[in-house]
């Protein structure tokens, strides 16, 4: 036995559009200049998969 695997993808968007860096450049102040706060907002999303036998317990 053994020998599975298991993988997992994470997307989170918890960032303001203009702390955008890429490259060490700030991309985010050249393509939107910075707006007035707002309230904390953002997502996550998480995706496993695995090739490990499942089941019911």
């Amino acid at each position: 036995q053994g020998g599975f695997t298991l993988g997992a993808l994470v997307q989170t968007n918890f960032g303001r559009a203009e702390d955008l860096r890429f490259g060490g450049v700030a991309l985010g102040q050249v393509l939107r200049p910075p707006q007035p706060p707002l309230p904390e907002r953002g997502s996550v999303m998480v995706v496993l998969a695995t090739d490990a036998p499942l089941d019911a317990r």
